[in-house]
């Protein structure tokens, strides 16, 4: 898979690098791989980094199996990095898919998205 997913023990928090167009396979093993590194784990956020999505696509099946599974997934808050206007947009739709509009937010870099997801101002 060319996403990569693993889990961030300094600053407990999951992180998904998405590289190029997301298909309904790679919805299953990301899913799949974050459940992994989440499992057990009391503080659930995730950054979610498109910065190597520039034009990312995301078929209709892709999206409707983000919106049937994502919901498993309880994350407590999504901050997603490296969104031009157009991911930006793509992004806000998988969020609202995903139940997480009002728990999620968009940032240029990591160091702001960690500190959001840390509660720093």
């Amino acid at each position: 898979m060319k996403h990569k997913v693993h889990y961030d023990e300094k600053n407990t928090t999951a992180e998904v690098k998405y590289v190029g167009d997301i298909s309904v396979d790679d919805v299953d093993r990301i899913t799949e791989r974050l459940n992994e590194v989440l499992e057990g784990k009391t503080e659930r956020s995730a950054i979610s980094d498109i910065s190597e999505s520039p034009f990312m696509q995301i078929g209709k099946e892709a999206k409707m199996k983000m919106a049937e599974i994502g919901k498993t997934l309880n994350l407590d808050r999504v901050a997603v990095v490296g969104a031009n206007p157009m991911n930006r947009m793509m992004g806000k739709i998988v969020l609202a898919l995903f139940g997480k509009s009002q728990e999620s937010k968009f940032f240029k870099t990591k160091v702001e998205a960690l500190g959001w997801l840390k509660g720093e101002k």
